[in-house]
């Protein structure tokens, strides 16, 4: 079914023209008058004085240290989320016996066919009580921390695939879901603070680019991501089988780089 890359291909040319038609600086400045001559006059001064600030910035140039651990962060981040995103219904299919049925119109219900839908839901509302509390506390409290919550997540993302490791052959449900529900609540404790230390460490330099290298190195993780670990689940060669009735029959993947 290709419907949600469809829609998510219309969202993004949406979002592409959107962009195109209200964040043109030029376009702002020369329509941000209609208050006669003064007015215009003013906001000129505004804008060429706002220019003459970007042409002309203070300070030592950008670490670039700095800024080249923030990208690694970020792509680091982007990957980890691809694989939550992608490697979560795969593993837990062929694993343990989740998800829907191939043919449903001759399987009966059993209440593992929801438990996928209900582990990504899960999921996705801890990432977002995440986000929210970022937002609304956690934010101010992390100000200033950035190095110690970026180190603290990265802990926990150690943490969480070291416990997703078939160590010896297998993987119990309840450690692999729990590895996912942590990975995902932490996953959105990283982008906040890492993106707030890269404009710390930039300073009173234009931000525009280095903003936009960091999400485009963040999108090559989320391109690249699903093709390697998908991959991965099959390194080194499985040495077991499965047969799930009606959901799954083959090799069980291996696995040992999830999150």
């Amino acid at each position: 079914n290709s419907a949600p890359g469809v829609a998510l291909c219309l969202v993004c040319a949406m979002n592409i023209a959107v962009t195109s038609l209200y964040f043109d600086p030029k376009r702002a400045i020369a329509g941000a008058g209609g208050g006669g001559a003064a007015h215009q006059q003013r906001q000129g001064g505004v804008a060429s004085a706002a220019a003459a600030a970007a042409a002309a910035p203070s300070g030592p140039p950008p670490l670039r240290l700095g800024i080249f651990t923030c990208y690694v962060c970020f792509f680091g981040t982007n990957l980890s989320v691809a694989s939550l995103e992608t490697v979560t219904p795969v593993v837990v299919q062929r694993l343990f016996g989740w998800g829907p049925c191939l043919d449903p119109a001759t399987c009966p219900f059993e209440p593992a066919q929801t438990y996928v839908d209900l582990l990504m839901t899960t999921g996705g509302l801890l990432s977002l009580c995440m986000s929210v509390n970022m937002a609304v506390w956690l934010g101010a409290k992390v100000y200033g921390r950035e190095i110690a919550a970026l180190t603290f997540a990265l802990i926990v993302y150690v943490i969480t695939n070291a416990s997703n490791v078939d160590w010896f052959g297998s993987l119990p449900a309840w450690r692999f879901t729990a590895g996912y529900l942590l990975g995902a609540f932490f996953g959105a404790l990283m982008r906040g603070p890492n993106i707030s230390l890269l404009s710390q460490i930039i300073g009173p330099h234009p931000k525009a680019q280095y903003m936009g290298k960091l999400f485009a190195v963040g999108a090559v993780p989320r391109i690249i991501g699903p093709f390697l670990y998908v991959k991965m689940l099959q390194i080194p060669e499985s040495i077991q089988s499965a047969d799930f009735p009606h959901v799954y029959e083959g090799p069980v993947p291996r696995t040992w780089l999830l999150y």
